[in-house]
């Protein structure tokens, strides 16, 4: 059992140290980027119209038109535009990281498995054959 935990702690002081190596942290950067360029590209091209939408949609709720009524009343005419804006990033933001996390999977795991197979184990044998729509039907999964 002893041995077993050793093991385990071993492995993940291994993981650790590969996590904190430069390259590894530069990688780790692309998803970042990569998730702020969608997000500013997505809200340049579908900003306006997905909280126009979401707007209309708000208002059109029977049972919400006496929220808005009392919070034009009391000067906060601009509430139902808060509102959708606030709705439309927390219904962006998961699908973002989704698309982030297939393409890290996709494009920066095989990186980095070659990257830790050559530095802690040189003698494993490569095996190929595996192909990119296998590894998006993983993602995806």
């Amino acid at each position: 059992m002893l041995a077993a935990m050793n093991l385990l702690l071993s492995s993940f002081a291994r993981a650790l140290a590969h996590c904190l190596h430069g390259r590894v942290m530069l990688w780790s950067l692309f998803p970042l980027a990569l998730m702020a360029l969608l997000a500013v590209l997505l809200s340049w091209w579908l900003w306006q119209p997905t909280v126009a939408w979401t707007v209309e949609t708000l208002q059109g709720v029977p049972w919400l038109t006496s929220v808005w009524t009392w919070l034009q009343q009391q000067g906060l005419h601009w509430g139902v535009e808060v509102l959708a804006s606030v709705m439309v990033v927390l219904a962006a933001t998961p699908l973002l990281v989704a698309v982030v996390l297939m393409v890290v999977s996709l494009v920066m795991t095989p990186y980095l498995v070659d990257w830790v197979a050559e530095r802690r184990l040189p003698q494993l044998e490569r095996k190929q054959g595996g192909r990119w729509w296998q590894a998006l039907g993983w993602a995806l999964g």
